[in-house]
Order: structure tokens, then sequence, then C-alpha cells
């Protein structure tokens, strides 16, 4: 069974949605069923087709991240999300994951250095250290 979906097929499936007068559920519902094969690589094809530099939701224990930034300021997120990680993170900080909840529709990382506490995955990126060779 395939279980890999590009960004096109999924642009595809959804102008056939538009065409069609259904609810918002109903349309969620829809792909639901149609991408419950395995959300998770579907989710990592989309994203490379994006070319998002954010890190993946199946990095590894002790992978080293740190927070997407542009002039110092966070730009991932949802505003929520920013607030948050600002109460606990600093910008140019390294971290290092913990592990990854994810969940249908957003994936969290808990990093060692701030135990119980988790962030939206979509705000860090990998970074090529020594220590993630």
């Amino acid at each position: 069974m395939r279980t890999e979906i590009t960004l096109d097929e999924l642009k595809e499936i959804l102008s056939k949605f538009r065409c069609i007068k259904i609810t918002g559920e109903e349309v969620i519902e829809k792909i639901e069923k149609y991408l419950e094969s395995n959300p998770i690589r579907v989710i990592k094809s989309i994203k490379s087709d994006f070319n998002d530099e954010s890190m993946g939701i199946d990095e590894k224990e002790g992978t080293r991240i740190t927070l997407i930034h542009k002039d110092c300021k966070l730009i991932n997120g949802r505003e929520s999300d920013r607030q948050y990680a600002s109460e606990y993170l600093e910008i140019g900080d390294l971290y290092t994951v913990n592990y990854i909840d994810v969940d249908r529709w957003s994936s969290g990382v808990y990093l060692k250095e701030v135990p119980g506490r988790c962030f939206n995955t979509v705000m860090f990126k990998v970074v090529k250290d020594d220590r993630n060779r």
C-alpha cells in the first residue's frame, strides 16, 4: 500500500472538494480517511516540498536543535507558541531533543534542558554539529 503523497497530489484532492458543497468538517473527514495510511510520511513529504528548514518529527533523542528566528524574533509557530517558548528558551542557544510527541495535527518536542515542557517542533531547526553526526 502506498504511504506517501506529494504536494501536487494533495492540491488535486483539495481542488475536488472546492467544487462540492460540503462542510469543513466533512472535508476534514474525507482528507483524514484518505491520509490515514501513514500521516507521518505525508507530513514529511509535504514538508520537503515546501523546503522548510524546521526540524523533522522523526529526529532522534540527542539531536541538537535551535530556535528558528529572523532579526532576533521567533517566526514559526502560533503567537501563543512563540510567547510560551520565549518564557523558557533563548534565541541562539542550543537544545537537546529528549523526545518528540506526534499528534494527528501537531507535534511537540521535549528538551533535556527544560524538563517537563513541550514546544512546537516547527519552531526549531537541527544544528549540524559534531553531536549530530
